[in-house]
Formats: structure tokens, C-alpha cells, sequence
């Protein structure tokens, strides 16, 4: 495995993530063994959510774990939806139907509002663009929770259209993120809500 470039800035709470290329494929390899019990099991939690969510457009693909506290999956060529202003209602259609996949496999993600973990893929037909989702280290999984608290998720969502298409929302949508904003400030919610 050749590695390429280094893709994040490691931290005490942060694993190392490098580009790497192997037998011409490149992929993202997550290493967070260095930081002992607790970065490995951070990562291997990880990757089970890959495993969970295989299969799933708009997830990056799963190559497998080459030791405990390391991950490899597919590498996506997209900038942060930061980046972007005024993407089309079919964006949104879209990374609502991810979500509700996403659901289906009674995963939470919770961590939406931060927006760097939601990359877009451009098209260069209008509203072809494709919404890919990163980073499931915060995400839970409980079927039985979904339901009662995929507001946190759905909520994540107004947000990211409130901060890059405004226009886009629904007098009701508006009163639902400022709910959310407001919620955001108690210590909790802020944790699940907290945006970039």
C-alpha cells in the first residue's frame, strides 16, 4: 500500500487519514492505532458502520479493516458542501432519500450539521449532483431508536438547505430549524446538533 498524502490533521482525538493507492486503486486508509485501546475501538466501531451501510449510494464503499484500528474505504472526489451555494431541490431530494437509507438500516448518523462531512459529487448536468456521506464515527445504531430520534437527522438536513439554499425552504421548514437552533444551545443537543 503506497501512501500519497496525508489527509487530515491528527490530533490527540483524531486518526490518521492518508490517501493511498494500492494495485491502482486509491482509497482512504483511517489509522488510529497509535492512540491505543480507545482508537482502536473508535475505528473499529467505524468500520462496522461501513459494513452496516454497504451497498448504499452515497456511502463510500468498504475495502476492509488491514488490522485492528485501521480502515480502508473508497476514496470520493467531492468538495464539502461548504463550498457550495444555491444547489438544486433534486440535491436535497436526494440526500433525503440517503438519509431515509441510511434509517432503514437503523443507523443514526448524527453528525449532518457538520458539514464537511457531506461531500458533493458535481455533475455537470443542473441538479445532477450527488450528495456523499463521510465519517459515521458518531453515529448509533438501534432500530428502535430511529424513529424517535431521526429528528436530530432530519433536522441536520433544514440546516445544510438553510445555510446553501435558502430559498428552497418551506415557511414551516424555517420555524423547524430555528427550533433546532434554539435546541442546539442546550449542552446535549449541541452535541448532536452542533453545526460547522
Amino acid at each position: 500500500m503506497n501512501k500519497l498524502k496525508l489527509l487530515s490533521n491528527p490530533s490527540h482525538h483524531q486518526a490518521d487519514v492518508w490517501l493511498v493507492e494500492e494495485n491502482g486503486l486509491r482509497m482512504v486508509y483511517k489509522d488510529f492505532r497509535k492512540k491505543g485501546f480507545i482508537g482502536r475501538f473508535i475505528v473499529n466501531r467505524e468500520a462496522s458502520f461501513y459494513r452496516r451501510l454497504r451497498g448504499i449510494k452515497g456511502v463510500p464503499e468498504y475495502y476492509g479493516s488491514p488490522s485492528s484500528g485501521s480502515l480502508l474505504i473508497e476514496y470520493i472526489e467531492g468538495e464539502s458542501i461548504k463550498k457550495y451555494k444555491n444547489l438544486s431541490s433534486v440535491f436535497f431530494e436526494k440526500l433525503s432519500r440517503l438519509m431515509d437509507e441510511i434509517h432503514s438500516r437503523g443507523v443514526l448518523y448524527f453528525d449532518l450539521r457538520h458539514m464537511s462531512n457531506l461531500l458533493v459529487l458535481p455533475s455537470a448536468v443542473a441538479g445532477g449532483e450527488e450528495p456523499f456521506l463521510l465519517d459515521y464515527g458518531t453515529s448509533l445504531y438501534s432500530p428502535l431508536l430511529v424513529k424517535a430520534l431521526k429528528f436530530v437527522d432530519d433536522g441536520a438536513e433544514l440546516y445544510i438547505k438553510q445555510r446553501v439554499s435558502p430559498e428552497l425552504l418551506s415557511a414551516p421548514e424555517t420555524m423547524r430549524v430555528k427550533k433546532m437552533n434554539r435546541l442546539s444551545g442546550i449542552w446535549f443537543f449541541n452535541k448532536l446538533a452542533g453545526g460547522d
